[in-house]
């Protein structure tokens, strides 16, 4: 098994990738020693900033991207997925529903639901941030063995 020596850099690289989001970045460096009051407000703001950068791309170039670049199919695939994960929340909680979905899947997919639903984007980015602040928040509890 390969151990990374943990840095603030792979930590902001976790940060905004899809898989790990906030709550991965944050798990890989507090297991590595490093300060959670240090890593949660980075961790957090980079997270927020690439789900709005998700959310931009998609309201501006996904249509456009996909019409010139058939081989750019395969991304609707991974759309249909977040499509039928977040159907429930989104239809029954709206812009909440997003929130929801942010907290237990993530940013990422709550952010494609809030383009494939038509979505306020105000709302749903108020929805998601408040969504990974909760998920993140929980995560330092249950670490700090406070919960």
């Amino acid at each position: 098994m390969i151990i990374m020596k943990a840095s603030l850099t792979t930590v902001m690289l976790l940060a905004i990738a899809p898989i790990f989001e906030a709550r991965g970045a944050l798990t890989f460096g507090m297991i590595n020693g490093m300060n959670p009051l240090v890593l949660f407000p980075i961790a957090l703001l980079l997270n927020i900033l690439a789900i709005i950068g998700v959310l931009v791309f998609l309201d501006y170039f996904y249509e456009r991207l996909v019409k010139r670049c058939r081989w750019l199919s395969f991304v609707q695939f991974f759309i249909e997925g977040a499509r039928r994960k977040t159907k429930f929340f989104v239809e029954k909680f709206g812009h909440v529903g997003v929130g929801i979905v942010s907290m237990t899947i993530g940013g990422y997919t709550a952010a494609i639901a809030t383009f494939l639903f038509g979505i306020n984007r105000k709302l749903a980015v108020i929805s998601i941030c408040l969504g990974i602040l909760a998920s993140c928040l929980l995560l330092l509890a249950f670490a700090s063995g406070v919960a």
